[in-house]
């Protein structure tokens, strides 16, 4: 490896969401983020069961970990208040069912919707949600927060800022920056700086979101990574391209990871 590149091996997580997920943990020694409650009935009988045993024997091959929650239909700045309150719900069971599998970092979605909710109102009802689900946290519980649909990073970043709590940081998706927002990846990472605790990486078009590969699309990924380590040298990283390997391979081809652990 070279001396110049950051050896982030302890600090590489897998999504649930790749195929070769399992095999790939093992393989090299990685951490895992649990992607299975995206969609949040699954964590309701009768589907819980199924799932929650699917969960614990992945959890078996790494003990890092973090949770990803349910994010659809979960707007926490809606503009009626029983959709707000669906995502309290929704948010609190997942931070709790977090906790069950001995994990204290959560991935959240901020939840813009451009067009439908104005900046001033996003702004105001974000910081008023996340206080009052910060409220209902342990100290020792983080929550990152994730650009989806969001169009600019200030959007999330006067968000985390005013909350002004320890707790919430900063979930880049460097995919979703590309495919859902005119602004250059790496424009996002000189924003946001430091508030970025953790990092979603998988590549595209510029289109679409495809979750490929680090490797192909057009992202310049190697200068996209560098940049973040410069700003937010402690942030963390989850592969979320569909299959895992290749993107594994590619960090390690790069200097990011050094020899395979397992």
């Amino acid at each position: 490896m070279s001396d110049s590149v950051m050896d982030i091996s302890d600090r590489i997580y897998i999504s649930t969401i790749a195929d070769d997920c399992t095999e790939t943990i093992m393989r090299y020694g990685t951490g895992i983020e649990i992607c299975e409650f995206c969609t949040a009935a699954n964590m309701d009988s009768p589907h819980f069961e199924h799932w929650d045993a699917e969960v614990r024997t992945r959890l078996e091959k790494t003990d890092r970990r973090i949770f990803h929650a349910p994010f659809s239909e979960i707007y926490p700045s809606a503009i009626d208040p029983l959709a707000v309150e669906l995502a309290h719900i929704r948010l609190k069971q997942a931070a709790e069912l977090a906790m069950t599998y001995n994990i204290r970092r959560m991935v959240v979605h901020g939840g813009h919707v451009p067009t439908v909710y104005y900046p001033i109102w996003f702004h105001e009802r974000s910081v008023l949600f996340w206080k009052r689900f910060l409220d209902g946290l342990p100290d020792d519980f983080q929550i990152v927060v994730e650009n989806v649909l969001e169009d600019i990073p200030e959007r999330l970043l006067k968000v985390v800022s005013e909350v002004g709590d320890p707790r919430m940081a900063i979930c880049l998706d460097i995919g979703h920056a590309n495919a859902s927002t005119e602004v250059p990846v790496c424009e996002w990472i000189n924003c946001l700086g430091r508030s970025i605790s953790h990092v979603h990486i998988h590549n595209n078009d510029g289109h679409s979101d495809l979750h490929m590969p680090l490797g192909d699309g057009n992202i310049d990924m190697d200068a996209a990574i560098s940049r973040i380590l410069e700003l937010s040298p402690q942030a963390t990283f989850t592969i979320e391209s569909r299959p895992a390997g290749p993107s594994m391979e590619w960090l390690a081809n790069h200097g990011y990871i050094g020899e395979v652990k397992k």
